[in-house]
């Protein structure tokens, strides 16, 4: 599922679907864009 159809879903159903909730998720994806940047 690409991400523009997950962010548009509800907390619950992002939840269900990622494992993690939303705020938890982007802190995730502020982590690996900072190694990303990092590493390049």
């Amino acid at each position: 599922m690409r991400w523009e159809t997950i962010n548009k879903l509800a907390a619950d159903e992002f939840r269900r679907l990622t494992g993690v909730k939303k705020p938890t998720f982007e802190e995730m994806v502020k982590i690996l864009q900072a190694a990303r940047a990092e590493k390049n």
